[in-house]
């Protein structure tokens, strides 16, 4: 059986404000393309989850040999703590 399609992202802890959300580092714009809720930032487009990269691929990393699993990438520029921070999303998982 397949995962359900991945929607919402967790915010980080001691998020003071989403300043942006990128997709494979495309920016997502607010009230049409992701939602912030009070304890997550719900996206109108379900996402693919990123794969993990396997040993034999790790192994190629290490010779220089790049390997690029599949799956989205999502970034948050948010404000914490009166500094502007950007960091990799994690699935929500309340």
């Amino acid at each position: 059986m397949s995962e359900p399609p991945l929607h919402d992202l967790e915010l980080p802890p001691g998020t003071d404000e989403v300043v942006g959300v990128f997709v494979n580092g495309v920016e997502k714009v607010e009230g049409r393309d992701y939602e912030v809720l009070e304890d997550r930032i719900h996206l109108d487009q379900p996402l693919a989850e990123r794969e993990r990269v396997t040993g034999i691929g790790k192994l190629l990393l290490s010779i220089g040999i790049g390997v690029y699993p599949k799956g989205d990438v999502i970034d948050l520029s948010i404000r914490r703590g009166g500094r502007i921070e950007v960091v990799r999303a994690r699935p929500f998982s309340g």
